[in-house]
């Protein structure tokens, strides 16, 4: 559907409209695909193929408008078949349905309402475009069960003549309420995100607008502490405000990341502000079951959906809040009227101006309906904002990725002979199946074997995609091995060259992306503009390159502002006594435990940032041996997801610690803004660059052939951008001072050290022990 809320016109096809519901809908799910479509389209066909017998002509389009409540409804549909005999004309709509008939006539309008509308529709814009009266069109709902043929032809009386009128009604109250709310929005008023602007924020806004004049997509790269997600919010409500948009999407890829955001947007909205939010949260949260399992067979609170919105009172919780409402008053209000609380928030986003939620919801097949399902969802009038956008292409990559576990297929194929399954889906699994165990681990796919493999993927999808199974008798784990399966897999067999297939153990055959800028630039495309958030998309151009926008004939925009307040705050020094490769980490073990000791014994507490959790547990025992007398805070493996369990963690950390040990990449090195101001000293122990596997190999090789520098794409730069963004989080504020060792010599090699950040580029170089004693010495640095 789209709306041109000034014109007051809305373009819909006949079917949308027959279907439409401001409510969510839940339908029973018909597999993978097209097997009823297909059976449908045959039993179509068999009608059609009488329809000169009968007089009918098959297939005629018509379009026309409505005119409704001050709406124009621009309609276009084709009607299954059409007769004119004389002065009457009749309209056939042939259907296929799964429900055993016959049915009496009230059952028809209650099950398929949709199709009675949609009967009722054409006749509305026969009677404009020819000036027909109602009473001389005959209006034949001709049904087919799916599985035995049996047919039913119901004509369609005076009782069904209040249902198009009633959709119309909830069409327009649907329009009226968008036209409010772009109304209300024109009023919108909000707080600067700075009363008084911080160091380098003076011109931001103008900057940002002269960027989005030459471009629809721009990079906001600002160090951590310049205040970029208040800057973003406060660009985009303009926006909003000034009718320039009509909604703003806000994504980033970790849960904290977006509470975060969501507090720094209602910090800037008044209790007036006109603009109304929504934080997104996944199905498993929502559930008020015990067991989460999501099936329409198995949850009460999915069932008769239509007819509990019918009668619930939930609408006006929507309309009259404008802030989320919490988690546990959804649930307990939803479950009262009988609702799924996911169902329940999948119809508050429609009536909320601005949304907050995970990548996965633009970027994830299984999770991306969510938005594109929405009626009133249209990216060319929408704002997206991309918060720590440096994570998308490696985020888009794990979601583009798959694996096949012959342990899987095996324990599928057997679930299936127990519902039924024909012997082709079942021959076309043990295939499958034949294949991960052809390899041994450490295989690497050629590119014939993984078209290969792609070629026995889409036979077994168009399998499912004709042959019926009994979806809802199979089990959740089942049913994600089929989605995994299908997923993806025509990209696959049409870009195999961004894929490598490689075998991590036997029996398992993994499917990684190593390139997703295709699927980040046609998502980021549709959208009327793009704000993206880093504090390190240094060096812009490869960033560009793993979104897709380096060769965009209007090219993103970098705004770049100046934060004077960094010049001086780092105080770095290259350790080039050591190789911290992973060949000659044990040999240089002593010398880092050294290191450590030393620095902590002059600045405690200090933090020191590991590539792995394995690398940091190695010198935890070896400081605990040689320096005993040294408290040693070490990051937990797999912990930490949560804000309060991290500023936990950091607050007893500085208080009872000399010594914090965090992980490259965690959420602790990346995420954590506590220790800005209050460390005086850090080591980064080596440059974080990816292990050497069949995937960083494999990405080398696909950017070394695209004439670019495969080593620096696949290696360097994401191991630098961790450090980057690790050394970000030391200095937040004017006059916040830090000590930092780079503990590698490969720190000092040229191509290395370019990629880290302006602000670390000035160092001193340590070549023996008595520079660092100098170093660790010199301007003793007070807190702040």
């Amino acid at each position: 559907m789209e709306i041109d809320s000034d014109l007051k016109v809305a373009t819909i096809s006949v079917g949308e409209f027959a279907r439409f519901s401001p409510f969510t809908q839940r339908n029973d799910p018909l597999g993978f695909g097209n097997w009823r479509a297909a059976a449908g389209q045959q039993w179509h066909k068999e009608i059609q193929n009488r329809a000169d017998s009968e007089g009918f002509s098959n297939e005629q389009s018509i379009k026309g408008d409505v005119e409704w409540r001050g709406w124009t409804l621009r309609l276009n549909g084709r009607i299954d078949q059409i007769r004119s005999q004389k002065d009457r004309t009749h309209l056939r709509e042939i259907k296929t349905v799964t429900t055993p008939l016959p049915l009496r006539p009230e059952e028809v309008s209650s099950r398929f309402k949709s199709y009675c509308i949609q009967l009722l529709t054409y006749r509305e814009l026969l009677n404009r475009i020819e000036a027909q009266p109602t009473g001389s069109v005959d209006l034949d709902l001709f049904l087919i069960e799916l599985g035995s043929g049996i047919t039913q032809s119901l004509l369609l009386d005076e009782r069904f003549d209040t249902l198009v009128v009633d959709q119309l009604d909830v069409l327009a109250d649907y329009l009226d309420r968008k036209l409010e709310r772009l109304s209300r929005l024109r009023a919108l008023r909000f707080k600067p995100a700075y009363e008084t602007p911080r160091p380098g924020q003076e011109t931001i806004q103008e900057d940002l607008n002269q960027a989005f004049e030459r471009s629809p997509i721009g990079c906001l790269e600002a160090p951590t502490g310049y205040g970029k997600t208040g800057v973003a919010w406060e660009f985009a409500l303009n926006r909003l405000a000034t009718g320039q948009v009509e909604r703003i999407v806000y994504l980033t890829s970790k849960s904290t990341g977006q509470i975060e955001a969501a507090e720094r947007l209602d910090a800037l909205l008044t209790d007036q502000s006109a603009a109304s939010y929504w934080q997104i949260r996944n199905k498993a949260e929502h559930c008020v079951n015990v067991e989460f399992r999501c099936s329409t067979k198995t949850c009460s609170y999915l069932s008769d959906l239509e007819e509990k919105w019918g009668r619930s009172a939930l609408e006006p919780m929507f309309l009259s809040t404008a802030k989320p409402i919490s988690i546990d008053v959804l649930k307990e209000t939803s479950a009262a009227a009988g609702i799924c609380p996911y169902e329940t928030m999948r119809t508050a986003l429609g009536y909320r101006d601005i949304w907050i939620g995970d990548y996965n919801y633009l970027f994830s097949a299984n999770s991306s309906r969510l938005l594109a399902d929405q009626p009133d969802f249209d990216p060319a009038r929408t704002f997206l904002i991309i918060d720590e956008a440096h994570n998308l292409p490696s985020r888009i990559e794990s979601n583009l990725s798959k694996e096949l576990s012959a342990l899987s297929l095996n324990g599928l194929i057997e679930e299936l002979s127990e519902i039924g399954a024909g012997h082709k889906i079942h021959k076309s699994l043990t295939n499958l199946v034949n294949e991960c165990l052809a390899y041994r681990k450490g295989d690497v796919l050629t590119l014939r074997q993984l078209d290969d493999l792609t070629d026995l993927l889409l036979e077994l999808i168009n399998m499912l995609s004709t042959d019926p199974l009994p979806y809802e008798s199979i089990t959740p784990e089942a049913l994600d091995t089929l989605w995994s399966l299908s997923s993806g897999s025509t990209a696959l067999k049409e870009s195999a060259s961004r894929y490598i297939a490689w075998i991590p153990q036997n029996g398992l055959i993994r499917i990684t992306c190593i390139d997703p800028s295709q699927e980040i630039r046609e998502t980021l495309t549709q959208f009327k503009e793009c704000l993206m958030l880093s504090a390190t998309f240094q060096p812009i151009d490869g960033f560009l390159e793993q979104c897709g926008l380096a060769d965009q004939l209007t090219p993103p925009q970098q705004v770049a502002p100046p934060a004077q307040w960094l010049e001086g705050a780092y105080n770095i020094a290259i350790d080039t006594r050591i190789d911290t490769r992973f060949k000659s980490r044990k040999n240089g073990e002593a010398l880092t435990a050294a290191t450590i000791a030393k620095l902590a014994e002059r600045h405690s507490p200090i933090v020191v940032f590991f590539p792995s959790y394995a690398y940091a547990q190695s010198l935890y025992e070896a400081i605990a041996i040689d320096y005993p007398f040294y408290r040693i805070a070490m990051q937990s493996r797999g912990k930490g997801e949560s804000l309060s369990s991290r500023a936990e963690f950091i607050d007893e950390a500085m208080r009872f610690h000399d010594i914090i040990f965090l992980t490259l990449g965690s959420s602790f090195a990346e995420g954590i803004d506590m220790i800005g101001g209050k460390i005086d000293a850090a080591i980064v122990v080596s440059p974080a660059l990816p292990e050497v596997n069949a995937i960083q190999q494999a990405k080398r090789d696909y950017y070394q052939s695209k004439k670019l520098d495969g080593f620096e794409r696949a290696y360097l730069q994401p191991g630098i951008q961790k450090v980057n963004q690790a050394l970000g989080r030391l200095v937040r504020a004017p006059g916040q001072k830090v000590k930092v060792l780079l503990h590698c010599q490969r720190y000092a090699e040229r191509r290395t050290k370019s990629l880290l950040a302006d602000q670390y580029q000035n160092c001193q170089y340590i070549f023996k022990d008595e520079d660092l004693e100098r170093w660790i010495e010199e301007e003793p640095i007070l807190k702040t």
